[in-house]
C-alpha cells in the first residue's frame, strides 16, 4: 500500500509506473491531478477517493480497478478500458468518455453530469437511481443494467 501523509503531493507518471511495476496496487487517496497516464496499464489497482482532476487518461487500461469515491472531473478518459470497474460513487462530471469501455462496470451513485458518452460502450454496467447522467442519456438504450445496491464502499 502506498502511504501518504501528504495526500496533496502530485505523484507524477513515471512514479505511478515505478510502484505498479513493482506490485503495487493500492493507490488509495492519491493526488493524480492532471498527470498524464496515457495507454497506461494498470488493471486490477484500487484508487479509491483518488484525484484524477483534469489527468490526462486517454486509452488507459484500468480494468477491474477500484474507482470508487474518485475525483474524475474533466478528465480526458477517451478510448479507456474501464470494463468491469467499480466507479461507486465516483465523479466524472465534464468528463470525456468518449469511445470507452465501461462493459459491467459498477456505475452506482456515480456523478456523469456532462460527460461525453459518445460511442463508449456501457453494456451491462450497473447504475442506480443515484446514479446521474449527461442531458437526454438513456442507460437502457445504451445497454445499461439498474441494479439494487447492496453494499457501499
Amino acid at each position: 500500500m502506498v502511504t501518504l501523509v501528504d495526500t496533496s503531493e502530485r505523484f507524477e507518471r513515471d512514479l505511478v509506473l515505478k510502484l505498479y511495476e513493482s506490485g503495487e496496487r493500492d493507490f488509495r487517496q492519491i493526488n493524480l491531478l492532471g498527470v498524464n497516464l496515457v495507454r497506461l496499464s494498470l488493471k486490477r489497482a484500487s484508487f479509491m477517493k483518488a484525484n484524477f482532476r483534469g489527468a490526462n487518461l486517454r486509452n488507459i487500461d484500468l480494468e477491474y480497478a477500484d474507482l470508487s469515491g474518485a475525483r474524475l472531473e474533466q478528465a480526458q478518459l477517451q478510448g479507456a478500458v474501464l470494463d468491469n470497474a467499480n466507479l461507486w460513487l465516483a465523479v466524472l462530471t465534464k468528463a470525456n468518455l468518449r469511445g470507452a469501455s465501461l462493459r459491467d462496470a459498477m456505475l452506482v451513485g456515480t456523478n456523469l453530469q456532462g460527460a461525453n458518452l459518445q460511442g463508449a460502450d456501457l453494456s451491462g454496467a450497473g447504475y442506480d437511481t443515484s446514479t446521474t447522467f449527461p442531458v437526454g442519456f438513456d442507460p437502457g438504450a445504451a445497454g445499461m443494467q439498474q441494479v439494487e445496491p447492496t453494499w457501499m464502499p
